[in-house]
């Protein structure tokens, strides 16, 4: 390992006394030791859902068979950054009933193929569309359901 480290060494202090530099005496490599420190993140709870979703009429499933009442039951949590945390969860309060009124809106919007796809992707994109405006917009990096339960009623 020290002889690639050495081998390393020397051509890099090789390209800087050649003048391959950016003219300014600063080698390129010299700038990743200014990059921004990694970011911690929270979670943020933004409640516990338990939505009725009814049958759209004609709709039937992939399985041909007409479409049933089902109900979703999930907590939903918000990924941000730590330093947003506290005015995320500020947001999250005074925009409780709005939140509450867009996830049931979405969840009953949504197709009932789509409430049956692997990981829920489809919903959970179009809950964060929803959502993240009420919550500070770029504060919110991702959605997290950890467990929806789609149940037939």
């Amino acid at each position: 390992m020290a002889p690639v480290v050495a081998a390393l060494g020397a051509c890099l202090l090789l390209a800087g006394a050649s003048g391959c530099g950016s003219g300014e005496g600063q080698l390129k490599f010299d700038a990743i030791e200014q990059l921004p420190d990694r970011e911690a993140y929270a979670e943020a709870e933004i409640g516990e859902f338990v939505v009725p979703i009814p049958p759209t009429p004609g709709e039937t499933g992939s399985d041909g068979d007409t479409v049933t009442l089902m109900q979703l039951k999930f907590e939903l949590f918000v990924l941000v950054a730590e330093r947003d945390h506290s005015e995320v969860k500020r947001l999250a309060r005074i925009h409780k009933n709005k939140i509450r009124d867009r996830v049931i809106r979405v969840c009953r919007s949504t197709r009932s193929d789509d409430l049956r796809e692997e990981g829920f992707v489809t919903l959970k994109a179009r809950l964060l569309d929803e959502i993240q405006p009420l919550l500070g917009g770029g504060m919110v990096h991702r959605l997290v359901i950890p467990v929806i339960r789609a149940e037939p009623l």
